[in-house]
């Protein structure tokens, strides 16, 4: 499970997509540490001042991505002449993962000064991450997300629900329980 918690890459993709200012995200990042600690990496758990600086590099490499990622194969081969290695997707990749969307959910519900739930088509969902189908693994995987992060998908007129039972076209309200 230590792979659905909350990396530092992660929480700089929320936030970023929130399009907090400074004083949001401070407020943003506190709270998450005040509240979410067990859903931190490991190195984040005890290290707050790790967390902070490890989402403000993130941050900043998304607030001027393409500049960076122009520049990245001479920052590589800056690193080759010291010995060192670099790896592109680390840097070069979008952050797709599925996991992504249940942690955002999770976070912009909690600490987004929004709604008390988050909507979405299934085909969005879906399409968003590149998978056209539900597989049995995927559904599966649906599952976890949505107990690891105690979340409650729901119909209209909060009617629980199954992700898989939701047609391709409906709305699902995901909120935390």
């Amino acid at each position: 499970m230590e792979e659905l918690c909350y990396s530092a890459l992660d929480i700089a993709a929320v936030i970023a997509s929130m399009g907090l200012g400074c004083q949001a995200q401070a407020k943003f990042l506190n709270r998450i540490w005040e509240n979410e600690r067990p859903f931190l990496q490991k190195d984040y758990r005890d290290n707050k001042r790790q967390m902070i600086l490890d989402v403000s590099h993130w941050l900043t490499y998304f607030s001027d991505k393409p500049t960076i990622d122009t520049e990245f194969p001479v920052i590589q081969k800056d690193a080759q002449t010291v010995g060192r290695e670099l790896e592109a997707d680390a840097y070069i990749t979008e952050t797709s993962g599925l996991d992504l969307f249940f942690k955002s959910v999770r976070l912009r519900i909690l600490y987004g000064e929004g709604k008390p739930y988050i909507r979405v088509k299934r085909r969005t969902l879906m399409g968003k991450y590149g998978y056209k189908r539900l597989s049995p693994a995927l559904v599966e995987y649906f599952h976890q997300c949505i107990y690891f992060y105690h979340l409650q998908p729901y119909v209209r007129d909060y009617a629980e629900c199954q992700i898989e039972d939701v047609g391709i076209d409906e709305m699902i309200v995901f909120r935390v329980i």
